[in-house]
């Protein structure tokens, strides 16, 4: 949903769901927003997706379960996996 969905659902709402619309809208963005930075800093470590920087030790390795605090709720995603090969050729998990 993009600004001009929300404002027409907002100038269509009765006053009393004013808040509810606003509410689920911004609920919406925020997820976008975390889900984007995920990415980015994926990109940052990796490159880009089916294309992988060639001097970087990250690599992808899927997706995992994951939980992000909003509104003083945990809401439920899918976070990315970052693996980085270590000098001595293991892997180990990238915490980012």
């Amino acid at each position: 949903m993009d600004e001009y969905d929300v404002a027409m659902l907002l100038m269509q709402a009765e006053d009393a769901d004013l808040g509810v619309v606003f509410r689920d809208s911004m609920r919406g963005m925020a997820r976008r927003t975390v889900l984007r930075v995920f990415e980015a800093e994926t990109q940052a470590l990796c490159g880009a997706l089916y294309r992988p920087d060639e001097g970087t030790p990250c690599y992808r390795a899927g997706s995992a379960p994951g939980t992000v605090l909003h509104e003083g709720r945990k809401n439920e995603v899918r976070r990315p996996r970052i693996r980085r090969l270590r000098e001595d050729g293991r892997s180990e998990e990238v915490r980012h």
